[in-house]
């Protein structure tokens, strides 16, 4: 599984560009990572008989892309990100754990909060003891549409009780700062794949999702396209 999990772990660095097997073993295989060229080579053909991969060929090699469209590749996906978080979690002091699981079980059943996203120099694993938290909320539309009013009114809702939410939280946070984001989900996925350097971007390529990963993934699929 460590070797599956490299691979889609890189793939998902540049979901849009093509790789070949050879850049894949070049940029996995090495003595801390202990992944050998063979079982990376080996991995990559079960990945693509089981169509997570998808292929190009180019000369005499092939160039290997995720193959977004496929159920399958994205519920892997949402394994691999939940595998990431919890690794993720480990690693933090036990005050930050607590916060990060009553932020999940606050927002758990609130389905207009679609994605929780932690980006910047947290989920790049660079961060200071001054580093702030950054979070990225993402807001879909509510379960029943009625009016164009009625979503204006029911975002502003979600946005207030993601305020009121962290706000409560704060104490496990101790001396962190949070600087939370709030974006709607459209808006989000425009910046995907507008592909322009911004927090969107910056999130997109480094990131640790706290809530719903496929969720998240079926919804930008479509822009990487």
């Amino acid at each position: 599984m460590e070797v599956e999990h490299s691979i889609i772990c890189l793939l998902l660095k540049e979901p849009r560009k093509k790789f070949t097997i050879e850049n894949i073993v070049k940029k996995i295989s090495s003595k801390k990572a202990k992944h050998s060229r063979a079982s990376i080579f080996r991995y990559c053909s079960k990945l693509l008989k089981q169509n997570i991969l998808k292929s190009k060929d180019l000369g005499r090699t092939k160039q290997v892309t995720l193959n977004l469209n496929n159920d399958e590749t994205l519920a892997l996906i949402a394994y691999i990100e939940i595998i990431n978080k919890n690794r993720f979690l480990k690693q933090l002091n036990p005050g930050l754990q607590e916060y990060f699981k009553k932020l999940y079980t606050n927002f758990k059943q609130i389905h207009e909060v679609h994605s929780i996203i932690i980006f910047g120099s947290y989920a790049k694993g660079k961060q200071r003891a001054e580093s702030d938290i950054d979070l990225i909320f993402l807001i879909g539309k509510p379960h029943i549409i009625h009016t164009a009013e009625h979503i204006k009114i029911t975002i502003k809702k979600t946005k207030d009780l993601i305020t009121a939410i962290t706000n409560d939280l704060e104490a496990y946070l101790g001396k962190i700062k949070l600087s939370p984001v709030i974006i709607e989900l459209e808006d989000y996925k425009r910046g995907v794949k507008e592909n322009k350097t911004d927090i969107v971007t910056e999130s997109f390529k480094d990131h640790v999702i706290i809530k719903n990963p496929f969720r998240y993934w079926e919804a930008i699929a479509d822009e990487l396209a």
